[in-house]
């Protein structure tokens, strides 16, 4: 971790065995979740820099990682869509899979839905506290 204000070097993270392709952030700002090609998810607490958390035996790459109030919404190269449970406490719900790599994430905290986007050009929208898919379409060039 580096300090904003002075670009110093605060902490370094040593758990990762392989680049790291995603990072997210809780709202409340306590912990920061990242994933990578170790196909490990690690959560860290920002206020003293610890690993509080990690989650192996994940099947894949996660490349794109969201925090929401349901969860942590993940995906990656096995396609699917994840929500985990919050702070990766145990429990992980497969919402559903695209065709290809999941390459894009979002959260609307007004409507309370999430969004995947995939390589295969389709979006989905997910209802995250009913668990379940509630729309797609397919991006055209």
């Amino acid at each position: 971790m580096i300090r904003a204000q002075d670009g110093e070097l605060e902490a370094v993270y040593p758990q990762h065995e392989a680049a790291v392709l995603a990072v997210a952030v809780e709202p409340g700002g306590r912990l920061a979740v990242s994933s990578g090609r170790d196909n490990r998810l690690h959560a860290w607490s920002l206020a003293d820099a610890k690993q509080v958390r990690k989650q192996e035996g994940v099947t894949s790459e996660v490349a794109r990682l969201l925090s929401t109030p349901e969860g942590w919404l993940a995906g990656g190269s096995d396609r699917k869509v994840w929500l985990l449970a919050p702070g990766l406490a145990k429990g992980a719900v497969e919402l559903g899979a695209h065709q290809e790599w999941i390459a894009a994430l979002a959260w609307s905290a007004e409507a309370g839905l999430a969004a995947s986007g995939s390589l295969d050009g389709e979006v989905r929208i997910w209802n995250l506290k009913e668990r379940r898919e509630i729309g797609r379409f397919r991006a055209q060039p």
